[in-house]
């Protein structure tokens, strides 16, 4: 074996997964998507600090894998100046370390990959939640509550709205508009009481069925809690987005809205009493308190 192959061979177990990340961004910023997100937000407490804990934390990672990478292409090229290449066999043990090492280089890119569109959805449903919230706190100057990231068996719960007029269990739903449809007409949806049709042909039915499971097993639960029975509206809000209802929900049925509006919440007759309201609160809130970092010291 040549021995510029022997010092090429890391060089290429890392170019391989390198490439991969490379190819990948490139098709995101050529696919025919952009955010739904136009409407100007404020920033979080701590968004700076935040920002510099994730960037130290890239850092960290970088500076690990250096540590890696770096001594064992030195330790590579020490080997090469040691061996003589003419005498190296391609036994039963090269040809398993060999496998071994392309079985590696394969997992690691197929992880890379995995671990990209995680952190590409996973961001984009960060924004959606974040802006559902924002675009919801006004209504906290009327009176009501907003409670986000609610724990629950079936999962999370975005966001739930207290007020006058019933509770709220809100799914927040990010969803890109397609750049090949100009204007408004690429940000328009149609729900028909079942499910959502997005501009560009995509109809979806789960995120209404979503809504609806959290709500149900919400009003479950705030009757236990409280002894009464609470009804739980289900909400798809989907930021950025120009909703048409073809047809009226009835009872149980979910509401598909975009966050900015708030028409469905204020123009509702007023079914809870300030009492229950409170007393609502108080439950909600006991899911909501994240345990203090020192409470477990």
């Amino acid at each position: 074996m040549p021995s510029w192959l022997i010092a090429l061979l890391p060089a290429i177990c890392m170019l391989v997964p390198c490439a991969g990340i490379f190819i990948y961004l490139k098709r995101l910023e050529r696919e025919d998507r952009k955010s739904p997100l136009v409407d100007d937000l404020l920033r979080l407490p701590g968004e700076t600090l935040n920002e510099r804990f994730r960037d130290s934390i890239f850092d960290l990672c970088g500076v690990f894998a250096a540590s890696m990478f770096v001594p064992a292409i030195g330790l590579l090229v020490l080997l090469n100046s040691w061996v003589d290449p003419a005498r190296i066999k391609f036994s039963a043990t090269a040809v398993i370390a060999v496998l071994t090492i392309l079985g590696g280089v394969g997992w690691s890119l197929w992880k890379i990959l995995k671990i990209l569109r995680t952190i590409s959805t996973t961001k984009r449903g960060l924004e959606g939640e974040l802006a559902t919230a924002q675009l919801l706190t006004p209504l906290l100057s009327e009176g009501w509550q907003l409670f986000n990231d609610l724990p629950m068996k079936r999962g999370n719960i975005d966001h739930v709205l207290v007020g006058p007029t019933g509770v709220y269990a809100i799914e927040t739903k990010y969803r890109s508009k397609r750049l090949s449809i100009k204007g408004k007409e690429g940000a328009q949806a149609e729900y028909d009481g079942n499910a959502i049709r997005f501009a560009g042909g995509t109809t979806e039915q789960l995120p209404v069925q979503q809504a609806q499971a959290v709500a149900g097993e919400l009003s479950k639960w705030l009757h236990g809690k409280v002894g009464e029975q609470v009804s739980v509206v289900p909400v798809v809000a989907l930021p950025g987005w120009f909703v048409k209802s073809t047809q009226r929900p009835t009872n149980g049925q979910a509401h598909v809205i975009n966050p900015k509006a708030h028409g469905l919440f204020q123009k509702r007759p007023h079914q809870m009493e300030t009492t229950l309201q409170v007393r609502v609160s108080a439950a909600l809130r006991e899911l909501a308190v994240r345990p203090a970092p020192g409470a477990s010291q």
